[in-house]
């Protein structure tokens, strides 16, 4: 490379290219529909590493803090075609003078963190549930191992929502710290400073255990079409649950047409988000059409449902085209039923529906290696486990305790478990692991007209 590297065609290539000149066209998910080419310009994704840089660089504000800099070290597992890991794992990175090590596939990540020793790094929510899911299933191998996982979970969360850290949790927290959350920041490389979660709501009760584990995990909002960040926490003050202010080269503005009636609008402005300044698109390949419909006049219109606090702070509620509208007019957020399924060790993956019917249910993906040593039926595969009357006693326990914490109408009726994860193979996940929900609704039609029949 160095010696076929030539300076003067290299400055010639850049005295060729402007600012406005389109840099990228990147696809959208299509997890609620065909998939659009967002059309970025290389000013587009420049401001927007550009201003992600002032909220992660060094602070003279506050020296101490997490940054990012030339002693930055990240692992970089996520494809680039994904706008997130190509801003925050590529882009951002070089600008801040980081290192890049880039995994050598997904199955070994494990001994990747362990070589790389990151800093920093960036994922989606699934992930971070991922790795949620194997601590706990390595806590599973004894019941002892799994009180003390169970006790150490319960403490992090009550560190994470503490304003006053009193005696009695300290040493309750030290002695979970040395018996469990040591053990994953080991896992984790030992030096992680701070880790981004983007590209999909992350449960708050996961994001307050990684809190009060000590693993500082700051979610932000953002879109292919936004280059891709709006807000995103900041490392100074971070609050769990909130995707954070926007970025300051940014403005935001919220549409209440959809907010009505909400019970966050005591709370602050609630409605679909709207979003302009530099960092936003030009408009979709070849799409005029659907250009025209994404705007209000040079606002944005994101699709998704948001609060905004008074102080700037945004949690994003639900995608707006994914809210369940049951038959009886009653609308449904499918997201917090959804987050509150896979907090159960049993369940995996889930699936809330509902749209148009006079009740909701639900499709549970089990997690397979805690349901066989749960059932102790060495004669039966998942797949007969997943229809046995036993599993699905106690299915129903868990759904039964879990309707407890909703409305009437949000709770759920039905459901069904299947035994086939969601994954990008089977063309039930995207790249960056959201669900694609038409696709998996196509898929179980007989499970969902059973529920309703």
């Amino acid at each position: 490379g160095k010696k076929s590297f030539k300076d003067s065609k290299y400055k010639s290539w850049i005295d060729a290219q402007s600012p406005s000149d389109l840099a990228t066209l990147v696809y959208t998910s299509g997890t609620t529909g065909d998939p659009k080419g967002v059309m970025l310009t290389h000013s587009n994704i420049k401001s927007n590493v550009d201003y992600s840089q002032l909220r992660f660089g060094p602070r003279s504000s506050n020296p101490g803090a997490p940054t990012l800099d030339s002693s930055t070290r990240i692992l970089s597992f996520l494809p680039l075609s994904h706008i997130l890991e190509r801003m925050a794992g590529h882009f951002l990175m070089l600008q801040s003078g980081a290192t890049i090590a880039y995994a050598e596939s997904p199955d070994t990540l494990k001994e990747d963190f362990l070589q790389v020793r990151p800093t920093a790094g960036s994922s989606v929510p699934r992930v971070y549930e991922k790795m949620y899911v194997a601590m706990r299933d390595q806590a599973s191998a004894s019941s002892v191992k799994l009180r003390i996982f169970n006790w150490a979970v319960k403490i992090a969360k009550q560190k994470a929502h503490s304003t006053n850290l009193n005696p009695a949790l300290s040493v309750k927290h030290a002695i979970a710290n040395r018996l469990v959350y040591s053990k994953v920041k080991s896992a984790l490389g030992g030096n992680i400073q701070f880790l981004i979660s983007g590209g999909g709501k992350l449960s708050k009760d996961l994001c307050a255990l990684y809190h009060g584990a000590g693993i500082l995990v700051l979610e932000g909002y953002g879109l292919s079409e936004t280059s891709p960040v709006i807000t995103v926490n900041h490392p100074d003050a971070p609050r769990i649950g909130s995707v954070g202010p926007p970025l300051s080269n940014l403005e935001i503005k919220i549409d209440p047409t959809s907010g009505k009636d909400s019970e966050f609008s005591t709370l602050g402005e609630v409605g679909e988000l709207l979003v302009r300044g530099p960092s936003v698109f030009s408009g979709y390949w070849n799409k005029p059409k659907e250009t025209k419909e994404s705007f209000d006049g040079d606002w944005f219109k994101t699709g998704d449902m948001v609060l905004l606090e008074p102080d700037g702070y945004v949690t994003f509620l639900e995608r707006i085209k994914e809210i369940l509208v049951l038959s009886t007019g009653k609308n449904i957020a499918p997201t917090p039923l959804e987050d509150a399924l896979i907090q159960n060790e049993l369940v995996e993956q889930s699936i809330v529906i509902g749209d148009e019917k006079k009740f909701i249910s639900a499709l549970l993906v089990p997690n397979a290696a805690v349901l066989e040593s749960w059932a102790d039926e060495p004669s039966l595969n998942i797949n007969d486990l997943c229809t046995h009357q036993k599993t699905i006693d106690h299915f129903s326990k868990i759904i039964d305790e879990l309707n407890l914490n909703f409305e009437p109408h949000e709770q759920i009726k039905q459901f069904r478990i299947i035994p086939e994860e969601f994954t990008e193979e089977n063309d039930l996940l995207t790249p960056s692991l959201k669900k694609k929900r038409r696709n998996i609704l196509d898929k179980y039609t007989k499970e969902i007209k059973s529920m309703y029949s």
